[in-house]
This record gives structure tokens, sequence and C-alpha cells, in this order.
């Protein structure tokens, strides 16, 4: 797998796209989950009714799915799925289709237009978006990544069978172990016993169909993050855009002014205790494009790394590009770090000062980190975010009642109790911890 798989330029999402990927929204932000499907073509698609009334199928068709983008902390994780009827498969492999993460992004995008030209070739993608990733792991009965990815996957092939294809060979990249996942797949079409599956790990490598479904994937992924549209007023590129019609992005990147000695101090210490990202590199100006570049949104990408230490707000947290979910973002949100200025002692540069003893003393100089979000937030904290509970509430309200409930019926036989008022008595103490008032039945 290539690591960072994007140039610094295309991941802060400044170099425009060399061909439109209908699978990407090009002026909307992915707020929720976005299903594309291309053309059927008219060869894999039922041709008319028979004497007896029934639809005549068309042409046996392979299904191809495999994935991009399940290890990023950020942007969306992309599903793909590729169709061809069973005798053009071998075609497939004179074109190209592989490993998307083996070949270049000039290749790859090459392979989409190859994929958009086919007429024996049809392909659909849903991407899930980060907030939908965090939202389905963070609930109280948690929806984990290979939950989702299962689901993505039997809702692609769903697509495709509901339209009427006659799919006979379904060929998968595998999320977990390959037979247990295989069981899991096939339970969820019943009636369609006659489907041969085939789940095992690299068939984007061993399947000529996996691997366009793997270009459609990655080629989406890519092109969601290379020209990420933010979803918070006045965030990202698009805002600098109205400030300055004229920024331009600096090659170099963010940069770090340490000097030599602290680098070679920094560079001495134990492996387990990696020096973070310097203050310097933080502080990068919010309104330079620079402030703006991500990386490959890869954990271990040090520019990843970086984009996530400048974007952190004490109380929002980071945009919506940003799997919340994420252990690495867990562990950022609630490292502890020390906030605000304090006074400190700095010995005078010049000679004659050293001569003299002289010491001076700033009471402005910062001693500590100062946590300045990019919505203007400067809340104090002993964490770089507040600590964040994520509840059901809904589920949280009903049990709620039912433990009320059941309370009650478990000590009725000792005592008579009313179930009415300690449900009322229940009602009254919830309303009071979400502060809802009562205007009475004559309010309205």
């Amino acid at each position: 797998m290539d690591e960072f798989p994007l140039s610094q330029g295309q991941a802060a999402g400044f170099l425009p796209p060399t061909s439109r990927v209908p699978s990407v929204l090009e002026d909307l932000p992915l707020l929720r989950s976005h299903t594309y499907r291309s053309e059927i073509p008219e060869n894999c698609l039922p041709v008319g009714q028979s004497a007896f009334e029934q639809v005549l199928k068309g042409a046996p068709c392979a299904l191809g799915v495999d994935e991009a983008g399940r290890g990023p902390v950020l942007g969306p994780l992309v599903y793909g799925v590729a169709i061809c009827p069973v005798d053009q498969q071998p075609s497939l492999k004179e074109i190209g289709f592989a490993d998307s993460k083996a070949l270049t992004a000039q290749k790859r995008d090459a392979l989409l237009e190859a994929l958009k030209g086919n007429t024996n070739l049809a392909w659909a993608t849903i991407s899930i978006s980060p907030q939908d990733i965090s939202r389905g792991m963070t609930r109280r009965r948690p929806i984990n990544l290979n939950a989702q990815s299962t689901q993505a996957t039997v809702d692609l092939i769903a697509g495709f069978l509901e339209a009427g294809v006659d799919v006979t060979e379904i060929y998968v990249d595998t999320v977990g172990d390959p037979d247990k996942y295989k069981r899991v797949l096939s339970s969820m079409f019943p009636r369609h016993k006659h489907i041969q599956w085939t789940v095992c790990s690299k068939a984007d490598v061993l399947f000529p169909i996996v691997g366009a479904a793997s270009i459609a994937a990655k080629v989406t992924r890519d092109r969601w993050i290379e020209g990420w549209k933010y979803g918070e007023a006045g965030v990202g590129m698009s805002a600098l855009a109205e400030l300055n019609s004229g920024l331009e992005l600096d090659d170099e990147g963010p940069t770090s002014v340490e000097s030599p000695k602290k680098r070679s101090r920094a560079g001495s210490r134990s492996p387990r205790k990696k020096p973070r990202t310097s203050a310097a590199a933080q502080q990068v100006s919010f309104t330079s494009p620079r402030f703006w570049a991500k990386g490959s949104g890869y954990p271990g990408d040090p520019e990843t790394k970086e984009y996530l230490l400048r974007t952190i707000d004490a109380v929002f947290g980071w945009p919506g590009i940003v799997r919340f979910s994420w252990q690495t973002a867990k562990d950022l949100m609630s490292e502890k770090v020390k906030v605000g200025t304090a006074a400190v002692k700095t010995r005078a540069s010049s000679k004659s000062q050293k001569a003299r003893g002289a010491e001076q003393v700033s009471q402005t100089s910062p001693a500590v980190e100062t946590l300045a979000g990019p919505y203007g937030t400067r809340q104090p904290t002993l964490t770089r975010c507040h600590d964040i509970r994520w509840t059901d509430e809904p589920a949280q309200i009903t049990n709620f009642f039912q433990k009320a409930a059941a309370s009650a019926k478990g000590s009725s036989n000792a005592v008579p109790i009313d179930i009415g008022s300690v449900l009322k008595k229940a009602r009254c103490g919830i309303a009071k911890d979400l502060g809802v008032i009562s205007l009475g039945p004559g309010a309205f």
C-alpha cells in the first residue's frame, strides 16, 4: 500500500482535478454519505418478457467489490463495485485494471476514464462521510467500521440486483476472516442462491473486475480529499479565496523554526517520547493556504499530524473532514496540555548585559501552549479539547423510564405503589435535567 499517495499540493486541495469524477459532488460538502451509480449496459439488463410472462434476463454478469480509505483519519471511506458480462472479464485484464494502490495517480485517472467509456462496464460507489463514520462508531451501541463496510457492500450489490442485473459471480476483497465474511454477505441475499461468492484477500490483484472496483473507489476518495469542501462556514480554502483570490500554495508546506541545537536534542530522545509538532508549525496563519494543507490523511503522515494540531478547537474539535472516532483523534483530544501565559525569566542576550549579570523578566512571554482554533474559540482547558460524552439521547430517555417502571414493579410486593406516580416523578426529574418547562394545557 502506498502510505502517502498524494502530493502536498493535491492533498491540500490546491491542484485542479485532471477530469471530472461523477461520483464526487463538485459544489457541495460531503456531510452525509453519498451514493453514485453509472448507467448499466443494455446487455446486462432484462430484455423483455417471454410467452409465459416471465422477464427475460440479460447476460450473466460478474461483480467485484473493493474499498479505499479504511485507515486514514481524514476523509471518507469509499466502497466501489464494478460489473460486466462474465464473458467480458478477460478484456478487463488487457485494459490494465489491477490493485489501484500499486498504480500512479495518473494511471488511475486514465483507468477511470476507460471505466467510464467502456460500454460493457458499469460501476457504483458509496462514499461514507467522516461524520457518518464517527456517528456510527460513537453511539451507545457502536456500529463499528466493519459493520458499516458490510452495509455499504450489501447496498451496492442490492442496487444492481434490484435493477434487474443477473449477477451470477461476486468477487469481494475481504474484511476480516474470508469464510466468515462470505457467510455474512451471502446470508443477506437469500433469494439469490445461484450467486457464486469468492471472498479473499488481495482480490483486486487476482480478479480484474475487483481491480476495476478498486480504481473507482480509490480515484473517488482521492478526488474528495483533493478538493474537499468544508461544510463549516468560514473554514478552508473556499473561505480564503473570498478574502484573497491571489493565494498560492507554498510548496514547502508548514515548516518549523526550531534551532538545529533544539532539533538535535529532540532527535536524541527516547522513541517512546516522540516530540509533538512545534508551536511554530501549529501557528501557521489562519489566512495562509498552508494552514489547510492536510497531507494524505493517514495517521502516520507528518503533514496530517500537523494539520490535526493546527485545526483542533477546544470546543468544536475539528472540521467535518476528521474522523473523531479514530484513536489518533481521541488521543489528541484527551492529551494534557498547559494553556495560557505566565511570567518567565529570560537571560539578556547582549554581552554587556551578560557581563553585568542583568536578568530581564517578561510578564507576557508565552510559557505554555495557547490553544486557538480556526473558529475563534479561546477556551482554556487542561486537554486539547473538552471532554466529549457521546450518547444516544432517545435510547437514554427510554431506558430512564423503563428502569423507573421496573423499580416500581419490583417493590410492589411489599407496599402497593402507583406506577403512574412513579413515572410522573421520573418525568419531572428528567424534565429538570433537560431544562424543560411545562406551559400547561391552555398554552396552545
